[in-house]
């Protein structure tokens, strides 16, 4: 059971190699996040906002790192390059606004829309030969997929003025399930106490 959960595991998220309890740690924070989203609607979007961008930016420098110091000369590295480019300036901008208050609710669904889409197309640009090849990573294009969805909703709910609770909730619940499997796969993941076996008794033959 622990060896199926392990490969599933890497396979959708090959960074999870972690130790149990940082697992856990982490699912427990993200269950707490996803229910502090369920709560506190007001300031939800706002959170989920900075959350991204920071997201980001982290994952913005990784495709720089993968770009100066990994991949050859050519188009695909400079695609990464210019993906990194957009998460980092997107993110930025998302978080350094966000926190001198100089940009609202539209601004921060516009900036996140545009940047979304265009970072999760570039991802998809960048693994179109894998594709074709079948050996992508489907985890990585499936996150590729899901932020170009994402951004088109997003650039949609700015056109129409409409409410984006109900994608809150949606959002809120599956944290909170991430968290859960977490913390799921780190109880699974702990290691069993060895089995001691008592001294060996005398012999009463």
């Amino acid at each position: 059971m622990t060896r199926i959960v392990n490969l599933a595991a890497d396979r959708v998220a090959p960074w999870r190699g972690a130790d149990w309890r940082v697992l856990i740690a982490e699912g427990i924070l993200l269950v707490l996040g996803g229910i502090y989203l369920l709560i506190d609607g007001q300031r939800a979007e706002f959170i989920l906002g900075l959350g991204i961008g920071a997201a980001l930016v982290v994952d913005g420098f990784r495709q720089w790192y993968l770009g100066f110091r990994r991949l050859s000369r050519g188009w695909p590295r400079d695609l990464t390059l210019i993906r990194g480019s957009v998460g980092i300036v997107v993110g930025m901008v998302v978080i350094g606004l966000s926190i001198v208050q100089q940009i609202t609710v539209v601004g921060i669904r516009s900036t996140l829309g545009v940047g979304g889409l265009a970072y999760g197309l570039l991802g998809l640009a960048i693994a179109t030969p894998t594709i074709r090849q079948r050996h992508a990573s489907w985890a990585s294009v499936g996150f590729d997929v899901l932020l170009v969805a994402a951004g088109l909703l997003l650039l949609y709910l700015v056109a129409t003025s409409e409410s984006i609770s109900v994608l809150l909730a949606v959002i809120g619940w599956l944290v909170v399930g991430a968290g859960l499997g977490a913390i799921a796969v780190g109880f699974i993941r702990r290691p069993t106490p060895l089995r001691t076996e008592g001294p060996d008794l005398p012999s009463t033959e």
